[in-house]
């Protein structure tokens, strides 16, 4: 799982709009997930595959375990009672399994 390095003032209260929303282009687009993932704080030089839905996933847990949404008991994984909570978008294995599932039928 990838690290980030948490903001300096986000917090509950500032999850940015783009976890919120699933319509937005860091769900679907590798490449706007990659430009979201360096603007909020992937550690500089790292490389990271945000290509596959799974990939993303990750990436986000790691973005809210960084940003203190962490779960006490389980300190790699998100706090997932708070997360929604808050209302943040959790649909990815369902991304994965259309992933997976349209490669098997293109084969």
């Amino acid at each position: 799982m990838p690290r980030l390095r948490q903001r300096p003032g986000q917090g509950p209260g500032e999850v940015p709009v783009e976890l919120l929303r699933r319509g937005e282009p860091l769900w679907d687009d590798p490449a706007a997930s990659r430009r979201w993932f360096e603007r909020h704080g992937l550690t500089p030089g790292q490389t990271f595959d945000v290509g596959p839905a799974c990939r993303r996933k990750e990436a986000i847990w790691a973005w809210l375990v960084a940003n203190g949404y962490g779960n006490p008991t389980y300190p790699k994984f998100p706090d997932w009672h708070r997360v929604n909570q808050l209302s943040i978008e959790g649909s990815w294995s369902a991304d994965a399994t259309r992933e997976r599932l349209s490669k098997v039928k293109g084969q």
